[in-house]
């Protein structure tokens, strides 16, 4: 409606692509935990829903990557896909959780790619 070319609700793969662009070039996290940007745990809705009753996609979460340890499971962290079901996400030990919609603004060579 303001003609600042943002998409209206992002695509996952949208982003996760923005997310971890701007992580890789700045070293922040976007969408992040406790521990990134927002200083809170911060998802965002997607346009993609699941066929689980009416679920949102939601990205975010980007948490730090951590090695696993010798003999014990992988890596852990990164950017959480999942899905929100109206009130799946709650807060946990005080911490809050915000879900909202993340602002993806267009570019010129943007477009969205048939399926």
């Amino acid at each position: 409606m303001t003609g600042a070319r943002y998409e209206e609700i992002p695509s996952a793969s949208d982003l996760a692509t923005v997310a971890l662009v701007h992580h890789v070039v700045t070293g922040e996290r976007y969408l992040g935990d406790g521990t990134g940007m927002e200083l809170d745990v911060t998802l965002s809705l997607c346009a993609e829903s699941v066929k689980y009753g009416r679920a949102d996609v939601v990205v975010g979460n980007h948490s730090p990557l951590v090695a696993g340890t010798v003999g014990g499971p992988g890596p852990s962290g990164g950017l959480l896909f999942s899905y929100n079901s109206g009130g799946a996400f709650h807060s946990n030990g005080g911490a809050g959780v915000r879900i909202g919609i993340a602002g993806v603004r267009l570019f010129s060579g943007h477009r969205k790619l048939e399926p």
